[in-house]
């Protein structure tokens, strides 16, 4: 089976399938070989659907929140991904770091 389109519609498919696949009581394998999918790809997708099912898919910005805290002097921006991640930038970073840094290039 190979499935064409844009990434989205490719995703849209794959998630439908295995949606298809939780609902009809076949192994893996067994449901792979009847859709002619490697079960190498049915694999990749399903592990995509599953981080999927606990974090909503977003394209494009996600909200941002500002806090104002006057205890800050030096005007330092900190950035927080999803994933934990913490990054301080000070009040002479340049632009094109932070673009890079949220993913606007």
């Amino acid at each position: 089976m190979i499935i064409r389109g844009s990434k989205e519609a490719r995703r849209e498919a794959m998630f439908a399938l295995i949606e298809k696949w939780k609902g009809c009581g076949q192994s893996r394998k067994e449901f792979c070989k009847e859709q002619s999918l490697a079960l190498s790809v049915f694999h990749y997708w399903l592990k995509k659907w599953q981080d999927a099912q606990s974090q909503p898919y977003v394209e494009g910005f996600i909200p941002l929140k500002v806090h104002a805290d006057k205890s800050e002097r030096d005007g330092a921006l900190e950035i927080y991904y999803p994933n934990g991640v913490k990054i301080v930038l000070r009040s002479k970073t340049d632009i094109s770091m932070v673009r890079a840094l949220v993913g606007l290039y």
